[in-house]
């Protein structure tokens, strides 16, 4: 396995020689910067140099790079496996119909081989719910393949709104998007780290109604009411203030471990939160804020854990690893100047040398305690890919 990469700019073209690695076992990010129009990406490049490879490009809201937060480029990261079998996937994706999307993709990947070791998936971030469509990938798949990824993104501008996001297909730029990339063979290793950091903000709660992803009462409260109650002065910029407030959801009979939702829009008129994800009657939710120090310490865990996982015959630090980094926008927003703490922790939490590349998202996708993927947010989320040794 080797990993090679290159960035290109606007205003400095190309930094480098495109990696020379094309060939059906070779995978291609094109992770593209918020500022970079999709119209403006090299694609005639890729397009001349990777035609055998599987390329998969998207709008991000930040591209990582090290411990770099870059958002005027274009990343383009080929990896070149040695005994890894890859097939892409793509399939259109809707909120109404998330989880018989993900279920049908998953399916078809699974159809290719039985050694299906594990799945990178990027969905449209403003088209999907996502729990639904990470329950619909593990059922399609056998429900015992890793599953990782995010959604594409954008970052928000001067009036908050958040940006249509799109994913590259046949060199245009297209919303409403799933992409699968299964990998295949005995000899690839696919291992993760997820990690929070945020602070309890006031007691743990009971959701009392909601509706799919919106949240209409928790202790009987009308949502909203009890939301903006907490944030004083910070909820007159909702929804985009709470990025910085997620909720932690703890689902019933799974209490041990909690998910981050965050929101995505308020309703006045039913005064209710719309969140990013399912948020089941019964489920504990309690209001988190910010620590800055406990989200860079969670980023360093995320990587320690995913490094440990991986290994057999790989050797840390060299050509034969990778490490992919996805974490949320609302990590990025709450840490403002300090963002990069977040990624030198990350890098920290590796074996020295080990190439790490990602981006920010509007949802990460990675596996938990009890399943092989679920949905999560304002969480960095650490996958080490690896190939044994012969």
């Amino acid at each position: 396995m080797r990993v090679e990469s290159v960035r290109w700019s606007e205003a400095s073209g190309w930094a480098g020689e495109l990696p020379a690695l094309d060939g059906a076992s070779t995978l291609v990010l094109a992770l593209v910067g918020p500022r970079v129009a999709p119209e403006r990406v090299p694609v005639a490049d890729l397009d001349a140099a990777y035609p055998a490879s599987v390329v998969v490009g998207f709008s991000t809201a930040g591209v990582v790079q090290g411990e770099q937060v870059l958002d005027d480029v274009v990343l383009v990261v080929a990896v070149r496996f040695d005994a890894t079998r890859l097939v892409l996937e793509r399939a259109p994706l809707d909120r109404h119909s998330s989880h018989a999307d993900g279920q049908r993709l998953g399916a078809r990947l699974r159809r290719h081989g039985d050694d299906l070791a594990g799945v990178l998936v990027v969905a449209d971030g403003l088209t999907v719910v996502g729990n639904a469509l990470a329950e619909g990938l593990v059922a399609g798949t056998g429900g015992s393949v890793p599953l990782f990824g995010g959604m594409s993104a954008g970052f928000p501008g001067p009036d908050g709104a958040l940006p249509d996001p799109w994913t590259l297909l046949d060199g245009r730029a297209e919303r409403g998007v799933l992409l699968g990339v299964g990998m295949y063979g005995e000899r690839i290793t696919f291992t993760t780290g997820t990690g929070s950091g945020w602070a309890d903000l006031g007691p743990e709660r009971c959701v009392t109604r909601s509706s799919g992803a919106t949240l209409f009462e928790v202790d009987g409260q009308p949502a909203l009411e009890l939301y903006r109650r907490y944030l004083g002065e910070e909820a007159r910029d909702l929804p985009v203030s709470g990025l910085r407030f997620p909720l932690a959801i703890r689902r019933a009979g799974e209490r041990s471990s909690a998910l981050v939702r965050s929101v995505r829009s308020t309703d006045e008129e039913t005064n209710a939160i719309g969140l990013t994800g399912d948020v089941p009657e019964g489920s504990a939710v309690q209001l988190l804020h910010q620590d800055s120090e406990a989200l860079a310490d969670a980023a360093e865990t995320a990587a320690r854990t995913a490094a440990a996982g991986a290994g057999g015959g790989a050797q840390p630090g060299a050509d034969g690893t990778l490490a992919l980094v996805v974490s949320c926008l609302g990590r990025r927003m709450a840490l403002g100047a300090r963002t990069e703490d977040e990624l030198e922790a990350v890098v920290a939490g590796l074996p020295g040398g080990t190439p790490a590349v990602g981006f920010y998202t509007y949802g990460e996708l990675a596996p938990t305690a009890t399943r092989p993927c679920d949905l999560h947010n304002e969480t960095v989320t650490v996958a080490v890919l690896s190939e044994w040794s012969r």
